[in-house]
Formats: structure tokens, sequence, C-alpha cells
């Protein structure tokens, strides 16, 4: 039961996170991986990906293939928030010095009295 939660929670993630042109190629990674299990019956499908993704098959032949896998030529661009400690503490002398500014409003709104204890009012500004 739980082999099969975290199964569904990786397919969940992964369909989110990845674009839809890229799930399409999915069947070109199992065919793929299928002639290298043909080939050499002892690769498992996690060294067939790390093979591919992380480093060379070492097989040349198939590299029109190879490209073909999914997320292997990624031509999207994405939004990264990247956070940079600060290497010295910024001080600010007088932090309410910017507030004591009073504002004066041009518009002088109230509320009529027939409102008051309504519960729908018109807006307050």
């Amino acid at each position: 039961m739980r082999k099969a939660l975290i199964i569904s929670f990786a397919i969940i993630h992964l369909l989110g996170n990845t674009e839809f042109g890229q799930i399409l190629r999915w069947p070109e990674l199992f065919s793929h991986f299928f002639q290298h299990s043909q080939l050499n019956p002892e690769i498992n499908f996690f060294e067939f990906i790390a093979v591919h993704y992380a480093g060379d098959d070492g097989t040349d032949a198939d590299n029109d293939i190879d490209s073909k896998l999914p997320c292997r030529d990624l031509n999207h661009s994405s939004i990264t928030v990247a956070f940079s400690p600060m290497v010295r503490p910024l001080i600010i002398e007088n932090p309410l010095a910017a507030n004591t500014v009073k504002k004066l409003s041009c518009c002088i709104f109230s509320i009529p009295s027939g409102f008051e204890y309504s519960i729908l009012q018109p807006p307050r500004a």
C-alpha cells in the first residue's frame, strides 16, 4: 500500500511539473529501455536512466534515439527564486522618520446615517 502511494505521488508530481510535449515522449523512453534490456539483460531502469541522463551510454549508433528521449533538450524558461543571505547587517538609523509625515486626503468620506447599522454598507475610503 505504501509503495503504491509513493508511486502515485511521484506520478502526480511528474505530470504536474512536466511539459506536455515531454510527457508525449515517454513511450520512446520505455521502448529505448527495452532495446537496451535486450542487449544487456542485467541493466535495470534506474541504471538506464543514470547512463542516459547523467553520462554517455557508450554507443554512438543510437545517438539520434537518445536525443529524442524526454527532458533531454529542454527549451523552456523557468522562474528561479534564490535566497542570498546578507553579508553584513543593514542598519536603519531612524526607522520611524519616514512614517512621521502626515498625509492629507483630498477626499473626505463619511457613511450616510441610513447605512450605519446595515449589514451591506458602501465601501469606505
